[in-house]
């Protein structure tokens, strides 16, 4: 039975989108209204000014690019490489297996669930908020998660670096084979780091 192929496109500036049995690529963009998506495999492009954003994917592999100005951004059962931006809202997201994963808010909150894959990457930033992340990988990763004013703990047991000279908490090391890297940067948000 051959499968059906679909894709859209859709822009609206105070409307409300909701898209469902689109297997392509698709394309979302609205102003000041909520965007709610179930999302097929290929490339797909979200964004929203003012509205909030929901998100779920198929779990096959795909680049998901998204975001949102003051609304808050939550993306489930995505796969491959995720973008994703808010300045005032809050960011939960679930990736699996995530090649690369970068999620970037000013004030908002993030959490992150993330099986890395062998060689993935996950980069997270925040100036005020607080990051709450889960990554587990088989192939282990690197991570370093650093703070100007926050604090940071981890479930590894292992206690941050206070520095010396300033205002600053650090926490560096190696999970397992360490064949991926988690870099987590907060400005004055606390930051927890999880391997499962």
């Amino acid at each position: 039975v051959p499968q059906m192929y679909s894709r859209a496109a859709v822009e609206g500036v105070s409307a409300d989108i909701t898209s469902r049995g689109v297997t392509g690529h698709q394309h979302l963009h609205t102003v000041s209204g909520d965007i709610e998506a179930d999302l097929g495999s290929g490339d797909d492009e979200v964004k929203s000014v003012s509205g909030d954003i929901r998100l779920r994917g198929s779990g096959q592999d795909g680049t998901l690019q998204v975001s949102t100005v003051s609304g808050d951004l939550t993306v489930r059962n995505v796969a491959g490489e995720l973008e994703a931006r808010t300045v005032n809202g809050d960011l939960s997201a679930e990736v699996s297996p995530a090649r690369i994963a970068r999620l970037n808010t000013t004030s908002g909150t993030i959490e992150l669930n993330a099986h890395l894959a062998t060689g993935g990457t996950v980069e997270i930033e925040t100036v005020s908020g607080r990051e709450k992340v889960g990554v587990a990988a088989a192939a282990g990763y690197a991570y370093e998660a650093s703070t100007f004013s926050g604090d940071v703990d981890d479930c590894f047991g292992q206690a941050s670096n206070r520095s010396q000279y300033g205002p600053g908490n650090r926490l560096d090391g190696t999970r397992g084979a360490g064949n991926g890297h988690v870099r987590i940067r907060s400005l004055s948000g606390d930051i927890s780091l999880c391997d499962r």
